[in-house]
């Protein structure tokens, strides 16, 4: 308590921030998308769909098990993801600022075997594109409840024009409650344990690096690095990389699970003022090719999309402010002490960054805002 009230005598205020208009044509086109389907759903959740690039056979699938969310990506017949439990695959999810208690998660509940809390309300495939709709589970009940109302859908297809190598997401949430912000995940990618070799793309300077040792925070059974706009994780092993992109992310995520036998990649989005039956969109891409092919078409898929950022009406003109929304510490369910979250952030250039603290011995929670000088 003592480390929440000194992190307190550091509290601000920040302005909100506004979407620029390329917010709103990304959520149009993909309104209008999810009104037309390109196929009629049923209640077969084991879809395959396939796809082809040079030098690549691609085949992805979804299983009943795990209520539609992607079980399956082989590339050249190797399997990429690890699907071990209901939290891995390549999957969606979010929460608000109570973390993983109150998390609904596209695949299943924590506590889930070989049947999942989520249920599956329907999904379709034809050739290279596939169409779910699936009521979310919570990660851990909340409110005695396994099950959410909220209704995610999604669209995945091999291929953008000229990028045969690219998988496309779009997803749709209903947001049932009014809510001052949610994390979405959009979405995690888990893999299999050989694709634990790890570089990162500086969207800023379009730099491409092997990561080294010292960019990892290590801790007992895994390691993990935090990381902001602008750097994209690539993972590879040896063969082939995998490098996940959208223009609607604000953060990225990267950890190794030792005992898991997973590398993950997760590209997340923060919304606010969200009111009850608002309807979110969102969309990302995921890049495959040779580990000596993969910078250039990373660059090709950035190219091909229209810029996207936040405008703060509040900021004077040419002036820009690089922060951290949400991030947990050990007061809540995070792995490093406040000071230590508070020390990384100030040293690797933030101005700012919010702080979650919701220690479950209590009934309430905040967040602190802190603003270095």
């Amino acid at each position: 308590m003592k480390k929440i009230l000194l992190l307190a005598l550091l509290f601000l205020i920040l302005p909100n921030s506004i979407f620029a208009a390329s917010e709103s044509e990304i959520q149009s086109r993909l309104a209008d998308e999810f009104s037309n389907l390109f196929c009629t759903p049923s209640l077969n959740a084991d879809l395959i769909i396939r796809g082809e690039a040079p030098g690549l056979t691609l085949q992805l699938g979804t299983s009943t098990k795990m209520a539609g969310s992607i079980v399956s990506l082989k590339v050249n017949n190797l399997e990429t993801v690890n699907a071990d439990d209901h939290g891995r695959e390549i999957q969606y999810a979010f929460h608000d600022k109570l973390g993983e208690y109150n998390n609904p998660t596209e695949a299943g509940a924590s506590a889930d075997k070989d049947t999942s809390s989520s249920i599956f309300l329907g999904g379709c495939a034809i050739n290279d594109k596939l169409y779910t709709k699936t009521k979310m589970a919570y990660w851990f009940p909340y409110n005695d409840k396994k099950t959410s109302d909220y209704v995610m859908e999604k669209i995945v297809q091999f291929g953008i024009p000229g990028m045969p190598n690219v998988i496309r997401f779009a997803a749709k949430f209903t947001l049932i409650e009014n809510k001052h912000s949610l994390r979405f995940e959009i979405p995690t990618g888990y893999h299999t344990e050989e694709f634990n070799q790890v570089s990162f793309y500086n969207l800023k300077d379009k730099s491409y690096r092997p990561s080294v040792d010292q960019d990892f925070i290590y801790k007992p059974g895994y390691k993990y690095i935090l990381s902001t706009i602008p750097l994209i994780p690539v993972l590879s092993n040896g063969t082939y990389s995998l490098a996940p992109y959208s223009v609607m992310f604000r953060d990225s995520h990267y950890s190794q699970h030792y005992a898991g036998h997973t590398n993950k990649w997760s590209l997340s989005q923060n919304i606010y003022n969200i009111t009850a039956g608002k309807i979110y969109y969102t969309e990302s891409f995921l890049v495959i090719d040779s580990p000596d092919k993969i910078k250039n078409s990373l660059e090709l898929l950035i190219n091909s999309q229209k810029n996207f950022s936040i405008v703060s009406p509040y900021s004077p003109k040419n002036q820009s402010y690089k922060g951290q929304l949400h991030t947990h510490t050990t007061e809540s369910d995070g792995t490093n002490s406040p000071a230590e979250v508070v020390t990384y952030y100030k040293n690797n250039g933030y101005n700012f960054i919010s702080l979650g603290i919701n220690p479950f011995s209590i009934s309430t929670s905040v967040n602190v805002n802190c603003m270095f000088n």
